[in-house]
């Protein structure tokens, strides 16, 4: 196993969260990129470098984050989480304005260093020739890691957020080692991870269910890794919880421990985290 704490870059959106739950509303910073960096930050002291799209309205949130990238003239985006006894119901604001920075001598330096690149876009605006152009700087051995929900999500004109088709698959999904994703994020997802897995044989597609664990998905074939359930009256906050598990899986998994033993340990974390308020 690797001794020495890997370096990790984080690529997608950041947002605002206004949360509502269980008729508690609250404002804070959000996204799956500072879910990831404030959890490897905390539980294992690694601080993570943030490659995103922010406006000034963010910046009060950026103390203690590292993001190589600065803020634009334009707003943030922002999500709006109402969460009704464990369900969950999304609005998306912001989104065309949110559009990826450039790639500089800094973020190509960054991305030269990096041991873990975490892709994880929350608009499906992170366009792929972008990405693609990204994975060019990272070293051989880096382990690469894909969220790819904002790739599944269509936002409308009113900011309602529903599942959209995944286009970007064929161009993307050979480029990386993991995907990550939940069960709720697309339709028939399980079938859907199956055939990517036959068709891009290096990829390692792991699917969340909630309180029944995960499903790992290789080469066509599938593996449950279940969980113990946390009592609902016992979880505080869920959001952030699968950015949790993703940034477990992907340290596990970097540090030595095979796929399985990996989504053993996230699901672990996760269910930590559902115990605790974010």
């Amino acid at each position: 196993m690797t001794n020495q704490s890997p370096t990790v870059t984080i690529v997608g959106h950041v947002c605002i969260d206004q949360n509502t739950i269980d008729g508690v509303s609250s404002e804070k910073w959000g996204s799956s990129p500072m879910y990831i960096a404030n959890y490897l930050q905390i539980n294992h002291g690694i601080q993570p470098s943030i490659i995103a799209p922010y406006g000034d309205d963010f910046s009060q949130y950026t103390d203690g984050f590292r993001f190589i990238t600065t803020a634009y003239e334009s707003k943030t985006l922002i999500y709006k989480n109402i969460v009704t006894n464990g369900s969950r119901v999304q609005y998306c604001y912001n989104a065309m304005s949110a559009m990826y920075p450039a790639i500089t001598t800094n973020v190509i330096d960054r991305l030269r260093s990096t041991d873990i690149l975490i892709v994880t876009p929350m608009t499906p605006y992170l366009d792929v020739k972008y990405v693609l152009e990204l994975l060019r700087y990272i070293p051989e051995k880096c382990l690469t890691v894909l969220l790819p929900q904002g790739y599944m999500r269509e936002i409308n004109q009113d900011g309602i957020v529903s599942i959209r088709e995944f286009i970007e698959a064929p161009q993307l999904l050979s480029e990386f080692d993991i995907l990550v994703a939940s069960d709720e994020d697309y339709i028939a997802v399980q079938d859907w991870a199956t055939h990517q897995t036959v068709l891009h044989q290096n990829l390692s597609a792991v699917i969340t269910n909630a309180e029944k664990g995960a499903t790992l998905f290789a080469l066509g074939k599938q593996t449950g890794v279940p969980t113990t359930p946390v009592p609902f009256d016992k979880i505080k906050n869920p959001v952030g919880s699968g950015d949790i598990f993703s940034a477990q899986l992907s340290i596990s998994f970097h540090s030595g421990f095979d796929i399985v033993k990996a989504i053993q340990s996230a699901n672990d974390a996760t269910g930590a985290s559902l115990l605790l308020s974010k």
